[in-house]
């Protein structure tokens, strides 16, 4: 193929048959990252799902987009949506991104911010 003014080399047949990267990357917290969010997460959840999950469930909401159901492997879509009407009512996401910054990576951060931001839309 001929090489395009912006490009240094043609793109090699691997690289042209090669599924495009995700939108958004999406990875569950560490056991560090939760150490750090656990004590600006109130735990008081429903029995079944774990305070960790939920926070799974909403930070891959955050970073992909996926609707509710989808998120059904980590936390009841219920639930999580629950929570996060609770958090988001309470001010503890629009906090939680100032209080893990320098903790975490940004990229963990931004989706935190993300959470707060999407507030209305989400809480329906």
């Amino acid at each position: 193929p001929e090489t395009m003014a912006w490009m240094s080399e043609p793109p090699t047949v691997a690289q042209l048959l090669a599924p495009p990267p995700p939108r958004y990357a999406y990875e569950r917290l560490s056991d560090q990252e939760w150490a750090v969010v656990s004590p600006h997460w109130p735990s008081a959840t429903q029995a079944n799902t774990s305070p960790r999950n939920i926070i799974d469930a909403l930070l891959k909401l955050a970073s992909t987009g996926c609707p509710w159901n989808v998120v059904a492997d980590l936390a009841p879509p219920e639930a999580a949506r629950l929570q996060y009407r609770r958090r988001l009512n309470s001010g503890v996401l629009a906090t939680l991104a100032d209080a893990v910054q320098g903790q975490l990576s940004d990229a963990r951060v931004q989706q935190f911010r993300r959470l707060a931001q999407l507030g209305a839309r989400w809480a329906r």
